[in-house]
């Protein structure tokens, strides 16, 4: 038995306990929820049937001021190319190659594609490295592919070297520099 049936068996338990005790307010207290909670299940399943009693389905809302999926492919691009750097260096590199981004923007889109932790990018762009993929423009659809993955759950474990750097077969060719990070001319 799914989800959906057993809400919906315990939804009409509560609607056939209500008849049964002829006290809406007694069914009320013994099944724990509000008058006005099994009243609105009553006019569910006088209106719909069985089904109004199961959950809604609800979409997930579309934002309007989402970051667009075309620059949101590009930061995820920019991303593999060097997965190292923050955010906020990130955001300053495109900008000087001319993309309007900001570093909440580059943020965000990192947080919902599973990407926040430093240790989270360099496995991303290990494992699309090694099978292959890779983020790459293409001349007819003046695309990104693939699509960005997600992950589930952030990646625990040894922390990566300060710099990675990647050869053309997508063996890793890492550095460990301690040396002071100098920031960009302004």
């Amino acid at each position: 038995m799914t989800n959906r049936e057993q809400l919906i068996k315990a939804r009409l338990g509560i609607l056939a306990l209500g008849s049964e005790l002829k006290n809406i307010r007694r069914a009320c207290e013994l099944a724990g929820i509000s008058r006005s909670q099994f009243y609105a299940l009553k006019k569910a399943y006088q209106a719909y049937g069985k089904d109004g009693l199961g959950p809604k389905i609800r979409r997930t809302p579309n934002m309007p001021n989402r970051t667009p999926p075309s620059l949101e492919q590009l930061i995820l691009m920019n991303t593999q190319r060097n997965p190292s750097v923050s955010y906020i260096r990130l955001a300053e590199e495109m900008k000087a190659k001319g993309v309007d981004v900001t570093p909440s923007m580059i943020r965000y889109v990192w947080k919902r594609s599973g990407l926040s932790a430093r240790a989270a990018r360099f496995q991303w762009v290990k494992k699309y490295r090694t099978a292959g993929l890779m983020f790459e423009r293409s001349a007819a659809s003046n695309g990104l592919s693939p699509n960005p993955p997600s992950m589930a759950k952030p990646v625990t474990g040894m922390r990566p070297p300060r710099r990675m750097e990647f050869d053309d077969s997508g063996a890793s060719c890492s550095k460990a520099t301690d040396s002071v990070r100098t920031s960009p001319a302004t």
